[in-house]
């Protein structure tokens, strides 16, 4: 609609993504192995009008600065949640904890998942009762499941989690999210290949 972005993009540096919220609510970073550190939005600088600043590298309001962030999501502390956390690893191996379990993170952060030494976190995000998650691979394939005890049971902090699918040779996970059919039945999906070539399916669609 003619607006522009309110971060300038670069040649190595792109938005991907952005989060309506508030001063008093919170930025959970999760870092690729395995920890999970909180940081007050209200600490992030804001953007001032007309600059071109590209803003504050997120990493530098962590303690544990040798690993890489690569999931956030806007949360609200309440020990009395009943919401849950996903966690997915690039081997597919994926987890549910519940969120409660966080309340009383603080600075010095958490560890959200045990890893091999070969795997790394890849995605993160909290679901509510009867969401789903969709896991997509660059071979095209995306697996829709519940976010239920029978499809990914409660696990602790430090468990491994399970398998969510088999992943074929030289396949890899490239996108993970939340979907809501209950409340959003009518929920569509749309895929991008790297050479730009779209196509849009149902989320009902998908098994």
């Amino acid at each position: 609609n003619g607006h522009s972005s309110p971060i300038p993009p670069t040649n190595d540096d792109i938005t991907i993504a952005v989060y309506p919220t508030r001063t008093d609510r919170e930025l959970l970073a999760f870092t690729n192995g395995g920890r999970v550190f909180p940081l007050e939005v209200a600490n992030i600088p804001p953007l001032a009008k007309g600059s071109k600043s590209k803003g504050t590298p997120l990493i530098t309001f962590i303690n544990d600065p040798t690993d890489k962030i690569v999931a956030h999501t806007i949360w609200e502390r309440n020990p009395e949640t009943t919401d849950s956390l996903v966690l997915l690893t690039s081997q597919a191996k994926i987890k549910r904890s519940p969120l409660a379990d966080y309340a009383g993170i603080n600075a010095r952060g958490l560890s959200a998942m045990k890893l091999k030494d070969d795997d790394r976190l890849f995605w993160a995000g909290t679901v509510r009762v009867n969401q789903q998650i969709a896991i997509a691979t660059s071979t095209g394939r995306i697996l829709r499941m519940p976010a239920d005890e029978e499809q990914i049971p409660t696990l602790g902090r430090a468990a491994m989690g399970d398998r969510a699918l088999r992943l074929r040779q030289t396949e890899t996970l490239v996108a993970a999210m939340t979907l809501d059919l209950g409340e959003n039945p009518d929920t569509e999906i749309v895929l991008v290949t790297a050479q730009g070539m779209a196509k849009r399916i149902g989320a009902d669609s998908l098994r």
